[in-house]
């Protein structure tokens, strides 16, 4: 089953294995807690162009004018493009919500769930998104 291996283990033409994702049904509009903070830092080249905090446990990530809670101004990013799960400072996760140029984890196409760690790279249609974890209240 996907999302017990790694990404190396998919196989878009294997009809037969079944792809994980997080079940959208539970909630996941919580408030991170207190302890750490997590943030997505916009990169322009190498240098941070903003500091974006992950509001909640899940948060979907899509451009400027979707429904998304985390919107970035990319015209080639999906309404909503990709979803991040915060469950503890050391436990984040990212997947794609179908999006039409997919998602990126340090400039590698993910097509099931995938760990995250601070220092990760996202990429969404142009955008790239540094993994960020400051423990106490950021």
């Amino acid at each position: 089953m996907i999302g017990q291996g790694s990404d190396d283990d998919f196989d878009p033409h294997d009809v037969t294995q079944t792809l994980h994702v997080p079940d959208l049904t539970v909630p996941g509009d919580r408030a991170l807690p207190s302890h750490f903070r997590v943030y997505l830092e916009q990169l322009d080249g190498d240098k941070v162009s903003r500091r974006i905090p992950v509001p909640k446990v899940r948060s979907i990530l899509g451009r400027v004018g979707g429904d998304a809670d985390i919107k970035l101004d990319d015209p080639l990013m999906s309404r909503k493009h990709a979803a991040i799960e915060v469950l503890g400072s050391a436990f984040i996760q990212l997947w794609d919500l179908a999006s039409r140029n997919g998602t990126f984890v340090n400039d590698a196409r993910i097509t099931s769930l995938r760990r995250l760690a601070a220092g990760d790279v996202i990429g969404l249609g142009t955008t790239k998104l540094r993994v960020a974890v400051v423990l106490g209240r950021g």
